[in-house]
Formats: structure tokens, C-alpha cells, sequence
């Protein structure tokens, strides 16, 4: 079995994740997932500590093949698009709520607001 050490945390891991360029940097599975993220056009893409070359998904065959075959990446992509989809609504939700808040507050009122005293108020029988 080999055993390799892990360069960004240092932990000794059976299982390392090779740069999918042509360095020879080794990280383990948990710092991997940790470097995964979304880019501008919501693809996945990975970037080596190393040599800083990006991976995208469905970019570079080596790379889609390991994530698509790997049930914790794909479980870390799936929270990486909900936790983009949540910030997405988040962010209507407080322009919907900023936009119903200036709409309110700049509607003159067009109608005496009437108030009723009902302390002295007194009901017939």
C-alpha cells in the first residue's frame, strides 16, 4: 500500500489527489474537496497549490473523469450550487424587500389616517 503525505496539511493519506497537470504535487481527498469551488460561469473547477493551473469540468477529460467518478466530490458540488442557489435567492429576497420598502415610503398618502378613542366608548344594550 502507499503512503504519501499530504502538502497542504501535512496528514499522511493512502489516498492522494495528483495535480491534474504535469507537476507532481499530491494533496489529500479532504484538501481537495476543500479547493473545489464554482467559477464565474458556475462551473466547477479545482486550481493546483502548486503550479496554479485550473482544472475546469468538462474542460479536462482527466479531471471530469475523477470527479464523476467520486461520490464526495459530487456531493461537494451539489453543496457548492446550493449554497450558490440559497446566497442567489438571499440576494432577490433583499432587493425585493429594499424595493417594497422605497415603493412604500415614497407613496404619498392620499387619506386622512382616523383614529378611534374607545376608553369613553360606551355600548347600548
Amino acid at each position: 500500500m502507499y503512503m504519501a503525505e499530504c502538502n497542504v496539511c501535512y496528514n499522511d493519506c493512502s489516498y492522494g489527489v495528483n495535480c491534474f497537470a504535469k507537476c507532481s504535487y499530491v494533496i489529500c481527498h479532504n484538501c481537495f474537496l476543500n479547493l473545489l469551488n464554482l467559477n464565474i460561469v458556475d462551473c466547477v473547477e479545482y486550481s493546483c497549490p502548486q503550479c496554479r493551473n485550473k482544472s475546469v469540468k468538462n474542460n479536462d477529460k482527466r479531471f471530469t473523469r475523477f470527479i464523476n467518478n467520486n461520490k464526495k466530490c459530487l456531493k461537494k458540488i451539489v453543496q457548492l450550487y446550493e449554497s450558490k442557489l440559497e446566497q442567489t435567492n438571499t440576494r432577490t429576497l433583499s432587493s425585493a424587500w429594499n424595493e417594497f420598502n422605497t415603493q412604500t415610503n415614497e407613496t404619498p398618502m392620499t387619506y386622512p389616517i382616523i383614529y378611534f378613542d374607545y376608553d369613553n366608548l360606551i355600548f347600548n344594550n
